[in-house]
């Protein structure tokens, strides 16, 4: 064999791996039949079932996929080559809404009235500070935020947390 396929031949091992079932009596050429699930868990029913799952709710685990959909297969790679992805939701300083904004911008406006026309030291006297918000109850992490998300989909967004002691 090495004379004919050279680099290619299969070394000795092999041959008498190969060899030893017909050596013991078993003639038998065609494959076995295996036990075990399908090679494959990606079929268009199991691909269903799993959409239904995630679109009931978004932040179920993939352990959660598999005993609730009963497919025990990749379910990963159901959910990633074929149907969504899980991305964690955009933080963002702070969410106002259009009320709030020009409630802000009225505000602005009447302090650089009241402070145009009188003395120009007393500009000295307004204290300013940033937009930190102050929670007293631990809110979700970014990690547990996260959530399955489809194609034509974006991710929420929350407000960001700032480190604060309940005062």
């Amino acid at each position: 064999m090495f004379s004919v396929f050279e680099e290619q031949s299969p070394t000795k091992t092999s041959i008498y791996k190969w060899y030893s079932p017909f050596r013991l009596g078993y003639m038998c050429l065609d494959d076995d039949v295996r036990t075990g699930h399908q090679i494959t868990v990606a079929t268009d029913e199991n691909i269903i079932k799993v959409e239904e799952l995630v679109r009931e709710d978004r932040q179920i685990t993939i352990r959660q996929l598999v005993h609730d959909a009963c497919i025990i297969g990749n379910i990963r790679n159901i959910l990633h080559q074929h149907l969504v992805r899980k991305v964690c939701s955009k933080l963002v300083p702070h969410l106002l809404t259009l009320e709030q904004k020009n409630r802000r911008i009225q505000f602005c406006r009447s302090m650089l009235l009241k402070y145009s026309k009188a003395d120009s030291r007393r500009h000295s006297e307004v204290i300013t500070s940033d937009e930190t918000w102050v929670y007293f109850y631990d809110m979700q992490t970014k990690q547990q935020s996260s959530k399955w998300i489809f194609e034509e989909e974006v991710p929420d967004t929350i407000p960001k947390r700032f480190m604060a002691v309940g005062r």
